[in-house]
């Protein structure tokens, strides 16, 4: 059963959200700009060193910067608490795009309408859970004099903290954007989508409204 106008246009504002969001978190979990290590690097060899979830960049001395995918599965992630932030993140990332297929037959079905809102809430739900792990591993990048790399190599780092040889990139900020369109797609939904009464309503309704029709006549 379709939807109304007013319902229509207001499913479809919200569906333009939901792939706005989706394409925000895509963005944020497929490039390298997490955090950004400053200083520190000329022993290594290197001018600039980004690092993501799943991508890493960097650039050696004198040399154009080089960008690449830590491996083929989590286990190639060099930072440990990043593994479970990236499978989180990452299964957010899924149902949005899930999500998005979903929403363009929610315009003429029912049953397609009724998985909106879990599917949204599994995504933001997904991607929040991701981006928390990520922070609170942000200690793992501590730089320590024994166990020195490229990968810890931020002063003062702790939870939620990137310390003061790191800072946080332009795609953490992306993400962090993408958690707040995913929270307001989230809250939104209870308020945009509706899902239609049963076929069983319909029938008692037009039943009533026929009986009136019947005593207005008599």
């Amino acid at each position: 059963m379709g939807l109304c106008g007013c319902d229509s246009i207001a499913l479809g504002f919200w569906v333009g959200l939901v792939f706005l969001t989706t394409v925000v978190i895509t963005v944020a979990f497929t490039t390298s700009y997490w955090v950004e290590v400053e200083d520190q690097l000329d022993e290594y060899g290197y001018d600039a060193v980004s690092i993501g979830l799943i991508y890493s960049c960097l650039t050696l001395s004198g040399r154009d910067e080089v960008c690449g995918q830590y491996g083929k599965g989590l286990s190639d992630i060099p930072v440990s608490q990043w593994k479970g932030a990236a499978l989180f993140y990452g299964m957010g990332v899924f149902f949005g795009w899930v999500l998005c297929v979903v929403s363009i037959f929610s315009f003429c079905s029912e049953g397609a309408r009724g998985s909106l809102r879990f599917l949204m809430t599994a995504s933001a739900s997904l991607t929040t859970l991701g981006l928390l792990i990520f922070a609170g591993g942000l200690g793992a990048l501590k730089y320590n004099e024994d166990s020195a790399s490229i990968f810890s190599n931020c002063v003062g780092a702790g939870p939620f903290n990137a310390g003061s040889t790191c800072k946080f990139g332009d795609s953490g900020i992306v993400a962090c954007v993408g958690l707040g369109m995913s929270l307001i797609s989230c809250i939104s939904s209870f308020l945009v989508i509706r899902t239609m009464p049963k076929k069983e309503t319909h029938e008692k309704l037009d039943a009533i409204d026929a009986q009136r029709t019947l005593v207005q006549k008599s």
